[in-house]
């Protein structure tokens, strides 16, 4: 091939695969939605209907990077299916009726006793402290991920509070927030946590903690829901290497 001809063929390609790049998801995490973290806590608690109710847990979802790559998250890999979406928009609105409702310290008492799952070793005020002063500093920039995520945990029927209260633990929650507090702790105490089995891969077994924390704070029954998590947990371990290769 002529010179020429072989630069003028490399830009085309370099141009060519840039674009296709460009199409597809290969360019990065996105950036976390254009919708500020008071409206979509307001969307929230305004929701009437389950079509109103999976929007506004999308949106959230999308400004907290929970399950989806956006960019500044620590949360992309509590992946939810669109069954379990559906299902905690269900009994978020349950909650916006009147029942179905949780005090962070009980579901955290409830994370503690998920020995099959997660086993912390930190005690509620560690926990509580923590969560008080980090929902506090969100309040500088509502609009970071990780902030949005807080400060939807500590909202309540009035929105996202001007100062956070001591009594964060006793208040009750909708099960959306305790499921987003039990991946705020999991993410927080990891590292001090115990998996059984030692698994892997880890980004996996986060999906099926979300999947879990969806299940059992929507009030499915916890035999079950374990019950999932267990097949979800085995299907994330690599199978072991048999031998015997060439």
């Amino acid at each position: 091939m002529n010179p020429k001809n072989l630069v003028s063929f490399a830009i085309l390609l370099t141009i060519a695969c840039f674009q296709w790049m460009c199409s597809t998801e290969m360019i990065g995490p996105q950036e976390p939605s254009k919708i500020p973290t008071t409206e979509i806590v307001d969307e929230l608690a305004n929701a009437r209907t389950q079509a109103e109710a999976e929007l506004a847990i999308t949106h959230l979802l999308q400004k907290t990077g929970v399950g989806m790559p956006i960019a500044g998250s620590k949360y992309q890999n509590y992946t939810l299916s669109d069954e379990r979406l559906s299902i905690l928009a269900d009994s978020h609105l349950e909650f916006l009726g009147g029942s179905n409702s949780i005090s962070l310290h009980e579901a955290f008492n409830t994370l503690m006793g998920m020995t099959d799952i997660l086993q912390f070793n930190v005690d509620s005020d560690q926990v509580f402290t923590r969560l008080d002063l980090q929902a506090s500093n969100a309040l500088l920039d509502k609009e970071q991920p990780n902030n949005a995520l807080l400060l939807t945990i500590v909202a309540d029927e009035s929105g996202i509070p001007n100062t956070i209260p001591g009594d964060t633990r006793t208040v009750f929650k909708s099960p959306l927030q305790a499921f987003l507090f039990g991946v705020w702790v999991d993410t927080e105490f990891e590292n001090v946590s115990a998996n059984k089995g030692n698994l892997s891969p880890k980004e996996c077994l986060k999906g099926c903690k979300a999947e879990f924390f969806a299940c059992f704070f929507s009030g499915g029954n916890r035999k079950s829901c374990l019950a999932e998590f267990k097949e979800c947990r085995q299907n994330c371990t690599p199978p072991h290497d048999q031998g015997g290769g060439n």
